[in-house]
């Protein structure tokens, strides 16, 4: 399944691997889900991982709004609701950071830890 409609726009994710918690992982500023290259096989070893490309980013669509921190949870948290896969560990770095703990923080029952990783926490 490498593209998911959420919210209106068609998300490209990868989804591999097996075994709870599922793990979530957001791609910074610039980048896409492919940037995690290096983690998914590792951890899909013994997790199901979920990364996606944000709206906007690598194969997904391009709206023309929705560049916003909130806008970028709530699309999460329809793909995490879609894919029927809470609670998650969701892994974010820089804008993914302030993504997933914007998430965690709108959505505790769907999030069950948090690993931000130089969070852009209050950049606008």
């Amino acid at each position: 399944m490498p593209y998911l409609e959420v919210r209106g726009i068609r998300l490209f994710l990868t989804d591999d691997g097996v075994g709870d918690p599922t793990m979530l992982f957001g791609h910074a500023f610039g980048c896409e889900s492919h940037d995690w290259s290096w983690q998914l096989p590792h951890f899909a070893a013994s997790h199901r991982v979920i990364a996606p490309d944000l709206r906007g980013y690598g194969r997904s669509a391009v709206p023309g709004d929705g560049y916003d921190v909130p806008t970028f949870a709530a699309d999460l948290e329809s793909l995490i609701e879609r894919l029927d896969c809470a609670p998650v560990v969701a892994v974010g770095h820089s804008l993914g950071g302030a993504i997933v703990t914007a998430l965690a923080a709108e959505r505790p029952d769907l999030v069950c830890a948090v690993v931000a990783i130089d969070p852009g926490h209050l950049v606008p």
